[in-house]
């Protein structure tokens, strides 16, 4: 090792040495690093249930099938993968068919370079050319007896699932041209194929099971005897010399017992689950989807599957696959008489989720949330509104300690001294008492209070299209008006001294964000009238000198502003999440964001310590749409909404650390040489021990531009070059950039120079 290289593993493990052992945790909090987490998101149209990857062109084609109902959305989407944490559509292709009642039902995908083989309803086998994913076009097709559902290539043969028809194998030579070589009649609706040495097992679905053809010569391939494998057999893949079948009767592991026969070796059943509809193995790990779970699997002994982690996801959950350490899938979930359909990424780390420790139902949705001044909390409900009061003084024993009916679904909520301020849509704002718990007064200030800010006596009313009002509360039972600024469509608002930022509503035009001086509450004044990048700001939140707000200009996440000029706030980065976020709680420089997006419903922890550039810590997987969160000591309460599961669930905060005394300042921990550079700079960095680690950059703004790795990385010195180019090879301009490592716990950033 050369002395340079000696001196950069001293300075960067010194980092690492000293980052271990200057900061402590606090107890009863978790820490949200390491665990399952969803990456990114990407809405497809339709009913989705396949997908096949480009590895070489960074692309994944999702097949999309008509929408149940109305028979929409079907054809091909096209994502960009080069970077898992950033899915985006390149392209889509409708189909050709223009009868509504024979549309191009995409089924089975194999991509072939600039052609991509598609199995179509109707049009069986469709070859497309794919060179722009923006502009596919159709090339060719073969007839066949009936619809490929799943390809395997090998060679320059391509063997086919075929519904109804058993297994087909083409010649892939010319592959704008396929010939058919030999098939294997058999019966039953082949779905999903794997092959094995000389052997193909054919998932044929319902009420048939496994099917083996022995494909030694493909011109004649035989169908054997069906192995000794229970259930319905819905897919099928091929690891490690073994043959992994998901059914109804779950996860079963065989191996081959020769001519083709296969004796089972283990299985995976989890309770409750009636169907297990994907299986895909990497190594050592499995993942497997049933009952809208997603199953990480450690399957090192294949007689004894072990359960590493679990985490929800919508029932309409089909393919999943294993790849290069990430979870990809496409799921769907049916919501008024239609499908939505997302394909998404997940790293499972160590398969773990941070769990959460209490669930307590309520008899309605959760709108909104506040702790009251005598230390209970409280919870609206939309339907009925209700106000539910809940005892939180003992950790681990949340008990629900009254409940008060108000009339019509409720709205908003906030505590002041002594007393709530509820509305409702049918009434307008309540006054409930808190001893004794009870309505006092109410009140209709002329259309409906969609937010409620609490500021000592006085009460700021967002009020729909009747403007911000504001209230002198130092008699609860007499409310007296002040002032009032007049607009329509104010929504939520939030305070930072006398400055009050307040969405705007618009049905059919972007947002706008108002900036009010409030410092006289007789006379408020509009100062600023922003409108936003985006349509809809999903909630506010101020976070040290920002705001923060849901909505990203270009996707989905949240959007930092700078308030140095607090009546005029400016954009200052973004941060791109699955979903945009509908509601905050911020705790110290522990930021959480909670967001529900094509059935996926999580909170997202953010290390705001700089507050203008977030990171991304980890989640916590919610039973449905966090409406509402509240931090309380070292418990985080979410409220849910939606449907199938409402009420108040109770997970950890994420630990903050504490640091210790005479504790010297840590060396970097990520440092890069040449710095500045021209063209190319090399980082490095130090691991304690292996991991998966990421490392990106990111401009000043907080926007991604390229992932350095994404892979398992050894203890030790790590070296990364970067030749100042983005994930597509552009150049970029001279500039300030950040490089970003991510590895478990371990999270720290450098300053990059680019001078051209």
């Amino acid at each position: 090792m050369t002395t340079a290289r000696k001196r950069m593993l001293s300075l960067v493990l010194g980092g690492l040495i000293t980052l271990g052992t200057g900061a402590a945790m606090a107890q009863n909090c978790a820490d949200y690093h390491g665990h399952m987490d969803l990456l990114s998101l990407e809405a497809t149209s339709g009913l989705s249930e396949g997908f096949a990857f480009d590895p070489v062109a960074g692309r994944a084609y999702v097949a999309r099938r008509a929408n149940t109902y109305y028979e929409w959305g079907a054809g091909i989407m096209v994502v960009d993968t080069s970077d898992p944490a950033h899915l985006g559509e390149l392209g889509a292709w409708a189909g050709t068919d223009a009868d509504i009642y024979g549309l191009d039902h995409v089924n089975g995908l194999l991509p072939l370079g600039d052609v991509l083989w598609a199995g179509i309803t109707g049009q069986d086998l469709v070859v497309l050319d794919v060179t722009d994913p923006a502009a596919i076009v159709p090339l060719s097709t073969l007839d066949l007896p009936g619809v490929p559902r799943d390809f395997v290539k090998v060679g320059d043969l391509v063997y086919a699932a075929v519904s109804e028809a058993g297994l087909q194998i083409l010649d892939a030579v010319d592959p704008l041209a396929p010939a058919l070589v030999g098939y294997a009649d058999s019966y039953g609706d082949a779905r999903a194929l794997a092959l094995l040495g000389d052997y193909a097992y054919l998932a044929a679905g319902p009420f048939v099971g496994l099917q083996v053809v022995d494909v030694s010569n493909p011109a004649a391939p035989v169908h054997l005897l069906d192995p000794a494998v229970p259930g319905d057999i819905l897919d099928v893949t091929v690891a490690g010399g073994l043959v992994y079948t998901a059914g109804t009767e779950g996860l079963r592991i065989c191996a081959p017992a020769g001519g083709g026969a296969l004796t089972v070796l283990g299985s995976f059943a989890p309770a409750g689950v009636d169907t297990i509809f994907s299986v895909s193995v990497e190594g050592n790990r499995g993942v497997v989807s049933g009952g809208g779970q997603l199953y990480l699997l450690d399957l090192s002994d294949p007689a004894a599957p072990v359960v590493l982690g679990v985490t929800n996801t919508t029932r309409g959950l089909r393919s999943v696959a294993l790849r290069d350490g990430l979870v990809w899938g496409v799921s769907h979930e049916s919501q008024l008489d239609s499908y939505y359909s997302a394909f998404f990424t997940l790293d499972p780390a160590d398969g773990s989720m941070v769990p959460t420790s209490e669930y307590l139902p309520t008899s309605g949705n959760v709108r909104a949330m506040a702790l009251g001044s005598d230390g209970y909390l409280y919870l609206l409900t939309q339907s009925g509104g209700n106000v539910v009061r809940f005892d939180v003084s003992a950790p681990g024993a949340t008990a629900q300690a009254g409940l008060v009916d108000l009339y019509g679904n409720g709205i908003a909520l906030a505590a002041g001294n002594g007393f709530l301020l509820a509305s409702t849509v049918d009434v307008g704002i309540y006054t409930v008492g808190l001893d004794p718990f009870e309505p006092v007064h109410d009140f209709d200030p002329g259309d409906y209070v969609e937010g409620i800010v609490m500021d000592g006596d006085l009460a700021y009313l967002s009020v729909n299209d009747a403007g911000l009002q504001i209230y002198d509360y130092s008699d609860p039972l007499a409310p007296v008006q002040r002032g009032v600024l007049a607009g329509e469509g104010i929504f939520q608002a939030v305070q930072r001294g006398d400055r009050l930022y307040i969405q705007q509503y618009f049905l059919s035009a972007n947002d706008h964000l108002w900036t009010v001086d409030v410092s006289d509450p007789d006379a408020p004044v509009l100062l600023d009238d922003l409108t936003m990048p985006f349509d809809r700001i999903g909630e506010l939140a101020i976070v040290g000198d920002y705001l923060y707000v849901g909505g990203l200009e270009d996707g989905y996440g949240l959007s930092c502003y700078s308030l140095a000029d607090p009546d005029a706030p400016a954009l200052a980065s973004s941060i791109e999440l699955p979903a945009s976020p509908s509601c905050f709680a911020v705790d110290g420089d522990i930021v959480y964001a909670g967001y529900n997006r094509y059935f996926m419903n999580k909170v997202e922890v953010l290390d705001a310590t700089e507050p203008a550039a977030p990171l991304r810590v980890g989640q916590l997987d919610c039973l449905n749409i966090p409406s509402s969160l509240r931090t309380l000591g070292d418990r985080l309460f979410v409220g849910l909404w939606g449907a199938f599961v409402d009420g108040l669930e109770v997970g950890p905060v994420q630990c903050q650390p504490t640091a210790v005394e005479d504790t010297p300042l840590a060396a970097p921990l990520l440092v890069a040489h040449p710095n500045p550079f021209n063209p190319k700079t090399r980082v490095s960095f130090a691991l304690p021990e292996a991991a998966f680690a990421t490392v990106s950059i990111h401009d000043v703004t907080g926007r991604h531009l390229r992932t350095l790795t994404r892979a398992m990385l050894p203890a030790g010195l790590n070296q990364l070059d970067w030749d100042g180019a983005d994930d597509r090879g552009r150049p970029l301009a001279s500039g300030l950039y950040f490089a970003r490592l991510e590895a478990g716990t371990l999270h720290a950033s450098c300053k990059l120079a680019l001078i051209r």
